[in-house]
């Protein structure tokens, strides 16, 4: 064991300690050199970036983080989105969220400072299966149920978000070439087909 805990200290900004009760416990280990321990995170093509496309809304849940982030992507997005959270997507966004209200104020100013900053030009909402806010909203429903909901709110929520932004008459901002794309990510990550689409 203790092999194992030796090949570890080396390559993980951690190390493996034996306590008085004889149990193995990670203690933190400051890295000696910041500039090189961590350099598989490191991008510097991205820090004179002024433009993204697309403002996004994901959900809160953390069992998508990676697979999102892997699906956007996929999709020609990668380190070319702002991204935004909200439990339940469209549903927070709709006012639908039992005893939580707001959440349309917030991304709205999140869409207004996107374009501002970053000239965006895509709103994108992700809904994914197994979402924990649509069982506080309806209860213990069907997965055909659920997509069915996630259909409706996604559809209530592009339609509101293309009246606020939209290049003609956007009551809030007007962006030049919006779209608005709705997408429903399996809670695994593996498919995220698209459910809702509009363009100008």
């Amino acid at each position: 064991m203790s092999n194992l805990f030796n090949s570890l200290e080396g390559n993980y900004p951690f190390c493996f300690q034996t306590s008085m009760s004889g149990i193995t416990e990670p203690e933190v280990k400051q890295p000696q050199d910041q500039s090189t321990t961590f350099s598989s995170c490191c991008d510097i093509s991205q820090v004179n970036r002024k433009k993204c496309s697309t403002v996004a809304l994901q959900c809160i849940d953390f069992r998508l983080r990676d697979n999102m982030s892997c699906q956007l992507n996929s999709i020609g997005l990668q380190n070319d989105y702002n991204a935004a959270s909200t439990p339940g997507v469209s549903l927070a966004y709709n006012g639908n969220l039992p005893g939580y209200t707001g959440f349309d104020k917030y991304f709205d100013n999140i869409v207004k400072v996107s374009y501002l900053l970053h000239n965006i030009h895509s709103i994108i909402l992700v809904e994914h299966g197994n979402c924990g806010a649509y069982t506080v909203a309806y209860g213990n429903i069907s997965p055909e149920q659920e997509r069915a909901k996630q259909l409706d709110n996604v559809n209530i929520a592009a339609n509101t978000l293309w009246k606020k932004f939209n290049p003609t008459n956007g009551t809030i901002q007007k962006i030049p070439n919006l779209t608005i794309t709705g997408y429903r990510i399996s809670i695994n990550g593996c498919d995220m087909p698209e459910i809702y689409s509009k363009t100008y």
